[in-house]
């Protein structure tokens, strides 16, 4: 039975459908520079309608399961801070990589749950990347002066976006092999594929290919061992 209009509006509007947005908005928007008070809204606005999704549905998981090894290595880097020549430097480079890290981690993970997630995170966040490699070539036609300065947040910044989304783009190519007969998924992906390979040429980074050549050599063992060839 097909849901009416009124019942599919109202699956959109749900804090779990919304949650997912806000969780494919912050990722959209940590692909750009000048962009943190955006993110920190959104952040705050995640973390409320996660919360309020623990409260309300029972089948949802509310850890990741990557929790513990978290909170471990968290931990050692908290330690750290105690013989670290700048304590307060170190203080708040571990608030800005664990405890918003943390936060996107776990919006992330409760907002994956939602019915909406897999039709929206990957369609907002593969444009965002698009829209993201599109600055870095463009700025690199304006010369060396202006690239730094590009919303993509210049070589350094754009070649770890790079780095995180190369392997996103491949898994969505291979699970398009597997669950898309039309291969759109799959051809879409392998743009993304391509279009990040130009934009990693502008960076003029020579260590983010070796960051994709050892992504490769992992995907393929992983491969591999899913077929059982190893």
């Amino acid at each position: 039975m097909q849901p009416t209009c009124i019942e599919a509006r109202a699956s959109v509007t749900t804090p779990h459908a919304l949650a997912a947005w806000t969780a494919a908005a912050l990722l959209a928007a940590s692909l750009f520079s000048h962009t943190v008070a955006l993110r920190l809204t959104l952040l705050l606005a995640g973390a409320v309608l996660c919360a309020w999704v623990i409260a309300r549905e029972r089948d949802v998981f509310a850890l990741p399961p990557i929790w513990f090894p978290f909170v471990l290595w968290a931990a050692w880097a908290a330690l750290s801070i105690a013989w670290s020549e700048d304590p307060a430097r170190s203080a708040k480079e571990f608030r800005n990589e664990f405890g918003y890290t943390g936060f996107a981690l776990w919006i992330g993970f409760i907002a994956g749950q939602a019915r909406n997630a897999v039709p929206v995170v990957p369609v907002v966040v593969g444009l965002a990347a698009a829209g993201a490699c599109a600055i870095a070539l463009y700025s690199f036609q304006l010369g060396p002066e202006a690239y730094p300065y590009g919303l993509h947040g210049g070589s350094g910044n754009h070649s770890s976006t790079l780095l995180v989304l190369m392997p996103c783009a491949a898994l969505a190519a291979w699970y398009g092999l597997r669950a898309d007969p039309s291969r759109a998924t799959t051809s879409v992906a392998a743009g993304l594929m391509l279009l990040f390979l130009a934009s990693a040429y502008t960076t003029l980074n020579r260590t983010v290919w070796l960051g994709f050549a050892a992504q490769a050599v992992l995907i393929v063992a992983l491969l591999a061992i899913a077929r059982g060839e190893a």
